[in-house]
């Protein structure tokens, strides 16, 4: 169990904490009730209870317990042979199908095939050696809306993680003007933004849905990513793409998720909260990753968390559920 699961200590008592019920409470005074409340607000933002008195307010269930599962695997949207055998060794049917495509990319019979399922496809739809620039000055308006009809005859819904890991200093499209990218500044960044779901919405393409996806480090040489919003007028769902590397940079998933989480969720009052893309690498012992999955999903954090999409290969690092035996016992036993 995570800091963020026990709750916050306010005034010597623990948030979550429920009062025994088999005695009458002592009378709260007005000024603990006051406290208490102040710490549901930052309970809340994560998930947590609060116990008020004799009343224990209830507490999100477990994440394996109420969000959506998805995957990418090798061969999508081509092939989903690799995504069929990944179900049938991790013992269940993901809820989001997830893949990568450049901006030569248009759904085809390979996207319908799989809509045909019913479920979510998620793109990260990554504009290479595209400029902001041409972006705004409708250079590649004719591409965008041959995507939007095309998408717009998907019999689900396309979740399009446009610009995806944005803020980050490796990024080929990170809004900065410290180094050469594609592009020059934070304003020329949202616009674009802006101008792309214009086209779309504009083609009627209603099923396509836009998901801002910044990654979860916040190195100094990031961009700032309330100095890059769109707004919530131009975003559907709040992603966060977060790896745990392992080593020396070996991290919990609270500690990698929660601070952007809690960023994205205060630019944005009521959008879902997706984690995009996320692994897990091989510890100094096969028990860590075990541990570290029953940590992710078993928390009762991250009260705004609806989806959570594997990276589910072997590149950088081992990131496979599958990448042991032991993770994939943890793994068949908590998303079973």
């Amino acid at each position: 169990m995570t800091a963020a699961d026990r709750g916050p200590v306010v005034g010597g008592i623990r948030a979550d904490r429920a009062v025994d019920t088999t005695t009458r409470a002592a009378p709260i005074s007005r000024r603990t009730v006051l406290q208490l409340a102040g710490a549901a607000a930052v309970v809340g933002t994560l998930g947590g209870g609060l116990a008020i008195g004799d009343r224990l307010l209830s507490r999100p269930p477990q994440l394996r317990e109420r969000v959506r599962f998805g995957s990418y695997v090798e061969g999508l949207p081509h092939s989903d042979q690799g995504l069929l055998q990944f179900e049938e060794t991790v013992g269940r049917k993901m809820d989001i199908i997830s893949w990568f495509a450049d901006w030569s990319s248009v759904p085809g019979a390979d996207e319908h095939r799989l809509a045909a399922t019913g479920r979510p496809l998620l793109v990260a739809w990554e504009p290479s050696e595209i400029s902001g620039d041409s972006v705004l000055r409708g250079a590649h308006d004719d591409y965008l809306i041959e995507y939007a009809r095309a998408a717009r005859s998907l019999p689900t819904k396309l979740y399009l993680r446009m610009w995806p890991e944005m803020n980050a200093s490796w990024s080929e499209w990170q809004p900065t003007d410290r180094r050469p990218t594609l592009m020059d500044s934070e304003q020329q960044f949202i616009g674009s933004w802006r101008h792309v779901v214009d086209v779309f919405r504009s083609e009627g393409a209603e099923n396509v849905k836009f998901v801002f996806n910044p990654d979860a480090s916040d190195g100094a040489a990031n961009s700032n990513v309330p100095g890059i919003w769109p707004g919530e007028d131009f975003v559907d769902v709040l992603g966060i793409d977060g790896y745990n590397w392992g080593g020396d940079e070996w991290r919990d998933f609270s500690t990698i998720f929660e601070h952007m989480y809690s960023q994205l969720a205060s630019l944005h009052s009521t959008a879902p909260v997706w984690i995009c893309e996320m692994g897990c690498s091989e510890g100094a012992a096969e028990s860590d990753k075990v541990a570290w999955l029953e940590d992710m999903l078993t928390t009762r954090s991250f009260g705004r968390l609806d989806s959570i999409v594997f990276f589910n290969t072997k590149k950088e690092r081992d990131w496979r559920l599958e990448s042991s035996p032991g993770a994939l016992k943890a793994a068949q036993r908590l998303l079973g």
